[in-house]
């Protein structure tokens, strides 16, 4: 017997089945992968939700912060947010406040009245910081509005001059994911918003939070652009190609509130036991405008 096979015996005496060691069978290897996909797969919802709670404690944090410069604000002009351009036109209420400017050649969003120096800057950080901006204006789950229903929107077209280089976002679009709460500039208990236009005649510009009746940590100042759209609509109203997206599930919502609290919130039209968008109790809120500025 030669060398080279005695070696080889002795090779396979160690891996012989009295040693207690054997390779796994075919069938045996496909029943591990399927097991082990099985898992993967029961675990993927876990972790896809475990990252969109992530993002959403992201989002109440820059609510937080965002309503901290909101009563810094206040606290000096005793006044909401309100600005005004330099012909003397009111600027858009729901975004007009605050934002990120990412139209340099000209300092207003296209197609609304949303300047560059928005009032509420300079309390939210250091005003020539765009970083800080870039990350308290911006929703982690902001994927942009689309309306009910399909995946048409108008975001790429309104903002196609943008630099921001997110032209699908709210954020990218008009400089930020969140829009005020636009009754609080609307005369208190009027059911049909600011009124005709132009005259506006229950527009408001000077109010504050002494006109606010309703507990202060259910009065609603901010709310994220996508749902909030929907979460104060009927269904019969989102079907009629209403923009808007479930950035944080359906019929959910992160909404920043008067005493400086920020919450996940379930829709419930305008006003319901955890919030309120009109400033003072009144019979049947919900059966006002959707929006103070249409029906």
């Amino acid at each position: 017997m030669t060398a080279g096979f005695r070696d080889a015996e002795s090779a396979a005496r160690s891996v012989s089945p009295s040693s207690g060691f054997r390779a796994f069978t075919f069938a045996e290897a496909l029943i591990s992968i399927a097991v082990v996909a099985l898992l993967i797969a029961i675990s993927l919802p876990s972790l896809s939700e475990s990252r969109r709670a992530a993002r959403t404690a992201v989002c109440l944090m820059n609510h937080r912060q965002i309503v901290a410069g909101w009563a810094a604000y206040i606290n000096d002009y005793h006044t909401f947010p309100f600005g005004w351009d330099a012909a003397g036109y009111r600027t858009h209420e729901r975004w007009g406040w605050g934002g990120v400017n990412w139209y340099p050649s000209t300092g207003i969003v296209p197609g609304f009245n949303v300047l560059a120096d928005r009032p509420l800057n300079p309390y939210l950080g250091d005003g020539r910081r765009i970083e800080y901006r870039l990350s308290v204006f911006r929703c982690p789950c902001d994927n942009g509005t689309r309306e009910y229903g399909t995946d048409t929107t108008s975001l790429p077209a309104l903002g196609a001059t943008s630099v921001s280089g997110e032209t699908t976002t709210n954020f990218g679009v008009v400089g930020t994911s969140y829009e005020c709460n636009e009754w609080m500039y609307c005369r208190p208990g009027v059911r049909d918003g600011w009124g005709l236009f132009p005259a506006l005649p229950n527009h408001r510009s000077n109010q504050s939070p002494d006109h606010v009746a309703v507990s202060p940590s259910r009065f609603v100042v901010l709310a994220d652009s996508g749902p909030v759209n929907w979460m104060q609509s009927t269904m019969a109203e989102r079907q009629n190609h209403l923009g808007g997206n479930w950035w944080h599930g359906a019929e959910r919502g992160p909404m920043g509130f008067l005493d400086g609290s920020a919450r996940l919130e379930k829709s419930g039209r305008l006003v319901c036991g955890q919030y309120s968008f009109h400033m003072i109790p009144f019979p049947s809120p919900n059966a006002s405008w959707r929006r103070p500025g249409q029906p």
